[in-house]
Formats: structure tokens, sequence, C-alpha cells
């Protein structure tokens, strides 16, 4: 919009654009009815010429009347031209308010965080600057002016409680390294950890953009922060599924070689290296040859040739230094066809040493007796040769076969050996004059199972009697994979070494998909049910499961690269299964992806085992209820839940009143059931299932109160007491009653959020402290 002036402040012109702005004409102009009755003089003598003159080259703001009554935001600047006249510039801000609006509403629905913060002054930038006390000066003094509803959710906070340091701070090297950048180059990316309000940690991928004036100065950043928790989640959970992986790769003691009848090495798996005379890359086409000592060379291609014959497992021991040390093996061959063998070496150094102490030393023997993983069991030889009543048995004998110590050992190898696999009754012509026998045989558990084992057995004498010692190993998985090598090839070599596997192959360029009986199975379908489409094993996919699947197999043959993955099926009885897959794509001549081949295989007991282990972990061994660890857990998620909800904590500290005098009296394993007792009353009166009760330490134990005042906590200290009154435990060392009692302290209050659970603690602990200090089978409680 242009208003032209004379040297008088008389209008001359103004243009169409006015006009079409504001509805007035030309002499309605001139009279001024534009500036409306609320402008101020100043405004009025906007125009005038000496007025004109001072604010040359400036921008003016103030609001005009349009002809139909509007209110029109305008900015205005003048220029005094050479002959003594003057042009008024104006511009209609209107549009650019409606694009803040515009602007506005897209911040608040975005789900990105957004905010600006303004400095308190602008700040030139540059090379001279020391910036470290720069950076310090900024987030001293910094000011949010403008935060979205997605950046406030992120923190769970209000405009007023969020602070700037929860935004972008500046005390870790990361935020540090942050600032630097964005006040060299006036925009940074960064990832980084930052904390709600009450307290809990988030994952924040942000941007940050250095705001300018005119003049080059900056003024204030704006900030883009994205809520990847769940991703950075996911990244740990899978770090965690990768390392219990390898992990359990790693566990497996055992060597594993193919080879062919000339003895070359075709293929090897180990995660004991140590075992190995070359290195696993090394090893691959070479023959045993040229790796092994030429006897033992010879011995190998005797065994390959005699399973190959036989098509039966052939084993035996040998002896190999390595590392300047005798290492003892036991070798496994396994014909896989007619021409290849899977050998299965194991080092039985340990258990070799374990015989050899045994034999030499009484007192090195008790001591690796226990220790030993197998089954091990002494007995006599009855005058008819027949087995004798076992003398002794370790944990892992008492342990595989479901009986207790006491009850193995009125029993013999007759009762716990299944007939159909006994030996000769006359156990000493076994042996055929020799002093080391190994057989296969079947167990026989308490409650009537059976187990295949595979028994080491040994001639000793002990107190001058012949005795058997035997060591006995659980061979039931790799009976299982025996039989699974010896019925298929190249794919249910797999299953062979992992049990309970299916096999299938996805024909790519068909996509025709064929499944073995055991995936059957594994799916609960029916033999040769299976229709050999996709969309049909898809259909059995957990629903929440079947997106990052797909990705990953599309990604697996894109990639053309090995896939391990675990996801989730439902059965068609509704069960619900864990499967773990692993497959491979191979490809033709070209690159391109031919079929993919691959294992399902069956891990709910594997993850249920998980589940079990977390919950013994929070168990106390002695008293099964929560440990320490699961108190101190439990009492802070407790602390930081009901601080938020603005609820009652309570928690009661107790104890046995003399009880180091119990254990002088009546001995350690007795004041061990007495503690047992004790536990079983206290979790007898606590009715609730958020309630938790512990054992603090020793004979103290402590009790979790959550949503409960004091009156509440008394009333269950109260029935506390009754309880273990009811238990009649008599102790005469008491210098209160003839029986166990127990003093009890109490503390409860509501969470601050600036203090710790500690306080409770304390206070419940200072309790406990009174109730004792006043005569002790008493409760003591604080509010």
């Amino acid at each position: 919009m242009l208003v032209l002036y004379d040297c008088e402040h008389r209008i001359q012109a103004i243009n169409q654009e006015l006009v079409n702005v504001l509805g007035w004409t030309l002499v309605e102009i001139r009279e001024r009815k534009w500036l409306g009755d609320r402008c101020d003089n100043r405004q009025k003598n906007l125009f005038a010429w000496d007025i004109l003159k001072k604010l040359a080259g400036e921008w003016q703001y103030f609001q005009a009347i349009a002809k139909d009554g509007r209110k029109v935001e305008t900015c205005w600047a003048n220029v005094c031209l050479h002959n003594s006249t003057s042009l008024s510039i104006g511009i209609d801000l209107s549009e650019l308010q409606t694009v803040a609006q515009r602007l506005e509403l897209f911040f608040s629905y975005s789900r990105d965080g957004c905010f600006y913060a303004l400095l308190d002054r602008p700040i030139k930038l540059d090379e001279t600057i020391d910036q470290e006390a720069l950076r310090n000066y900024i987030f001293a003094n910094q000011q949010i002016i403008y935060a979205n509803n997605a950046l406030l959710m992120h923190y769970e906070a209000t405009r007023l409680s969020l602070m700037p340091n929860q935004l972008f701070g500046s005390k870790s090297e990361n935020d540090r390294k942050a600032w630097r950048e964005l006040l060299n180059t006036g925009r940074v990316c960064i990832e980084m950890e930052r904390h709600r309000l009450d307290g809990t940690t988030i994952f924040i991928e942000a941007e940050y953009i250095c705001c300018y004036d005119n003049h080059g100065k900056a003024i204030g950043y704006f900030g883009i922060q994205r809520d990847v928790t769940c991703r950075k989640q996911a990244e740990i959970d899978w770090q965690q599924i990768e390392a219990r992986n390898r992990a359990l790769l790693n566990s497996i003691p055992d060597l594993i070689f193919v080879l062919d009848r000339q003895g070359t090495y075709l293929d090897c798996k180990t995660s004991r290296y140590e075992d190995l005379v070359l290195s696993q890359a090394e090893l691959i086409g070479k023959t045993v040859w040229e790796v092994l000592p030429q006897d033992l060379a010879k011995l190998v291609v005797n065994y390959i040739n005699q399973a190959l014959l036989t098509q039966k497992i052939e084993i035996y021991e040998y002896q190999l230094q390595l590392n300047s040390r005798v290492q003892f093996f036991e070798a496994r061959h396994i014909a896989i066809d007619n021409e290849r063998v899977l050998v299965i070496v194991r080092n039985i150094t340990e258990s070799k040493l374990t015989e050899q102490a045994l034999r030499e030393s009484e007192q090195r023997y008790q001591a690796l007796f226990n220790s030993d993983a197998d089954a091990v069991f002494i007995h006599g030889i009855a005058p008819d040769g027949k087995p004798g009543q076992f003398q002794e048995v370790n944990d892992a004998a008492c342990i595989s076969l479901g009986y207790t110590r006491e009850e193995l050992l009125q029993l013999s190898p007759q009762d716990i050996i299944d007939p159909d696999t006994r030996i000769s009754p006359n156990v000493l012509e076994a042996f055929n004059s020799n002093s080391f026998l190994t057989v296969k045989t079947k167990h026989v558990r308490k409650d009537g199972s059976t187990f295949p084992v595979e028994a080491r057995l040994t001639l000793m004498e002990k107190s001058g009697e012949m005795m058997i010692l035997a060591f006995a190993r659980d061979i039931s998985d790799r009976v299982s994979s025996e039989e699974a090598l010896k019925r298929s090839e190249e794919r249910l070599q797999l299953a062979q070494k992992i049990g309970g596997i299916g096999t299938f192959e996805w024909n790519i360029q068909t996509n025709v998909v064929t499944w073995t009986e055991e995936l059957e199975a594994i799916f609960g379908i029916s033999k040769g049910s299976y229709s050999g489409k996709s969309e049909d094993w898809q259909k059995a996919v957990y629903p929440e499961d079947l997106p990052k699947l797909q990705s990953e197999i599309e990604e697996s043959v894109r990639k053309k690269v090995e896939l391990n993955t675990e996801f989730r099926i439902v059965r068609p009885d509704g069960a619900l299964r864990w499967l773990a897959a692993n497959s491979q794509v191979f490809i033709d001549e070209s690159g391109q992806p031919l079929s993919m081949i691959g294992v399902n295989m069956d891990i709910t007991k594997q993850k249920d085992n998980e589940l079990m282990l977390q919950r013994l972990a929070s168990l106390d061994y002695l008293t099964q209820v929560a440990n320490r660890h699961q108190f101190d857990m439990l009492l802070k998620s407790e602390w930081l839940r009901l601080g938020r909800e603005k609820q009652f904590l309570s928690l009661i500290m107790c104890d046995v009143d003399y009880f180091k005098i119990y254990n002088d009296t009546y001995g350690h394993q007795a004041g061990d059931l007495c503690l047992q007792k004790v536990a079983q009353a206290i979790q007898l009166s606590v009715k609730r299932p958020a309630d938790l009760v512990s054992r603090y330490g020793g004979e103290e134990f402590a009790i979790v109160l959550p949503n409960t005042d004091v009156d509440g906590a008394i009333e269950v200290a109260k029935q506390i007491q009754q309880e273990i009154a009811d238990t009649k435990l008599i102790h005469e060392g008491s210098a209160v009653s003839h029986y166990i009692t127990m003093s009890l302290g109490i503390a409860s209050m509501i969470p601050l959020g600036d203090i710790s659970e500690d306080v409770l603690v304390s206070r419940a602990d200072y309790a406990l402290y009174e109730a004792k200090k006043q005569g002790r089978d008493r409760l003591y409680a604080i509010g």
C-alpha cells in the first residue's frame, strides 16, 4: 500500500492496493477516517512532515480501520524523496497472522514435541567469544516461551513446571558437545537420555535450530523432540537376547566335525577353540593325517570306516597333548550317509582326572564326588557277584532319579536299572578282566519313568572291600539327536543337535512351502495337512508378531543373509507357543534368491523356565518369602507410584525376640525351622496380593503395605502377633514368654517427591527399636 505526501503534509495520491485493503476513497483517506478513534496522538500525527523525517526508514505498527468496520493490523515505513515529498509504504499483516495461526495449529497436532527458547538478549556468535562461558550464560538465561502438547506429554509436565534443563541440558559430555555444535553451525541433531518429573527415564531424538535477528545475532533456538524410548528398549531387549544366545552357544562343550571316508575335515563347529589343534578356518579341507599324530589319525580313520560299515555309533577315547598338557577326549562316530560321518568329541579331561583322583586318594575323592555334573554311585558286590546296596551317591544322582539320598542308599543298581537293559547278573564277569567298563542302559526314576544313560564303571577298593564306582550321564538328548541323524541328512542334522525341531523349505520362485512332520506337530496340525501356501502358516502367527516377522523375512531375502528370530503362534486348540526360527537364503549363479531353508523350534518351555528363574531369584532360599533384593525393588516402585497418587505407604519391620539365645539353646537347624514357621505365620496374616512379605536379614522380616495408613498397618501387625502366638513355638530362653514372640515397628506416610524411601525404612527401624526398648513382644507405630 502506498501514500504520497507533499511538503505541507497533504495527501496527494494513494494506490489501488490501499483502496482494496481498507475500502476508503482518497477523500476519506485525507479526512483520517482510516486511523480510527482509538489511535493515539502519535499515530494520528504519524504522517506529519517533521515526524516523517524522524521515522524515515523505520517500521511503525498500528491498527487501521477499514470502511466496513474491520480492524486491520498494518506496518508502515516512510521515505523522504528529493523533491520535499514523502512516500509511506504499508503492509497488511492480517495474512501473516493467519499463517501464524496455521503454524500454531500444526504444532498442536504434531506427535513430536516442539518448543521455542528465547534468550534474554541477542548474542553475536563468532570465534572471539569463549564458547564454554557463552554456553553457561545461555543455559542460565534462557526461557521457554512456547511448548506444544506433545512435548508436555513426553515429560508428563505442565507449561509452568517445564524447565529448559529438562529439554536441552549442559551437564553431560554428550550435551556439552551438542551445545558446541549448535553454537558453531546453528543446527544440531542428538539422541539423549532425559527424565520426566517423576524421575522415570526416557530417550529423546532431537534437532535444535538457532534463530537469528536481522543483524545476525542469536535470539533463541527452536527444538523438535521425538520420544524413542520404546525403540531404545527394544534395542536393549534385542541385545540381551543376542547375549543370551551367544552364552548358550558358548556353553556347548563338544567339538563337532564332519569328515569323509578319507578323513578329510568338511565342517567344524565349536565354542571351545582351545581343544582344536588348528584354528577352525585352517582345519577345513585338511585330513586327519595332516593334523593329528599318525597313530591317532590311523585310529580315527579306522573308526570312520567302522561306522560307515556298521551304521552304528562307534565310541572310543583318546588322549592328545595340547598347549603342553595332556588332554583326554571321548569321540563318537555317527554315519550321515555312505561317505560321511559326524564326529562328536567331548573333552573328558576333568572326568578322567576325577576318576584318577578317586582311585588315588580317598580325601580328594570326597571333594570331587559331589561336584561332578554326572550322577555318581558307589555300591558293593554281593557274594554271588550281583550288585550290592549303594554305599554312596552324589547330588546329581538324587536329582536325576527323584530320590532323596536316604532313599537311594536303601536301594541297589537292580532297583534303578530297567530290567531289559541290565548287564550280566555277575557284575565281575561283565568287566571281563578289565578294570574299566562303559555300558549303555536305562535308569528308572522314582515315578516309574525311564531315561537312557551312559555309565562308566570302575573297580575300586575301599576299606579292603571291592566296590564299583559308576559315573552315569543322562544321554536323552544325545540319543534323540543320534536317531535323527540316522533318519535324515542335511536338513535333519540341525534338528539332531537341538531336538524337537521342524524343518521347512520355501521355494521363492513358486512361493510353495514344504514342511516336515515335526513342523506340522509344532503348529498343532495333523500329519500331511499343511497346504504349502504361505498365507496358511501366517494365519497361525500371533497377530502382534506377524508384521515384524514378515519384515524380517523380506529383509533376509533382499540382503541374502541368515534369519534368526523368535515369534509366537496360536495353535488350532488355542494354545500359545513360542518358536525360534533360523533360516538361510540360497541363491542362483546370477545372485537371485532361489529358496529359503530353515528350522522352527518350540522354545515355550525355555521361556517358561526363564520366568521361573526370575521368580526363584526373588525368593529367600530358607523361608521362601521375598528376599532383600525383591523388597528393595518393590519398596522403591511403590514409593514412586504412591507419591504420584498421594496415597499412604506403610512398612512393618519385625524380628524374633531373643533369637540368638534360641539358636544357642536349640541349635541352628532348629533356628532355621523356627524362621520358616515365623515366615509362614506372617504370610498367613497378610491377605492382599499387592502386599509383600520379605526376609530383611537374619531373624528380621519386613512387610510392605501399599495404600495402607497407620491404622490399617497396626491391624496387620496385631494379626501377625496372633499368628505367631498360635504357632506355640517353645522358647525357654526368652525373657518375655515361654514361646516365640516378635517385636514390631510400624511406619506410615505419604511419599514425598524430594525424599527417598530410605526415610520410611529409617522410621520403621526406629519404631522397632522403641518396641524392643519398651520390653519386646509388642508393637510401636509412627504415623
